[in-house]
């Protein structure tokens, strides 16, 4: 069950399949972007416990960097 604790419709949202390119991603292990199926695996399977919020508009899902920067202390929490 997903408890949304945010409005993601506040922030400023970008397409999911961009997350690669984003810089609160970063860089990988020798200057390598992540893959793009990472993201979507944050969005619904999650890690540790924890899913990565997103809103699908027009069959498109997207997120926010807000949303990403909590995904990240949540997860850091959980381990």
């Amino acid at each position: 069950e997903r408890k949304v604790t945010n409005d993601l419709t506040e922030e400023e949202p970008f397409l999911l399949k961009d997350l690669p390119k984003s810089p609160v991603v970063g860089p990988r292990r020798k200057g390598g972007r992540m893959h793009i199926r990472t993201g979507f695996n944050w969005a619904t399977k999650g890690v540790c416990g924890v899913v990565l919020e997103t809103v699908v508009q027009g069959g498109m899902r997207y997120t926010s960097v807000p949303a990403v920067r909590r995904f990240f202390a949540a997860v850091t929490a959980a381990k």
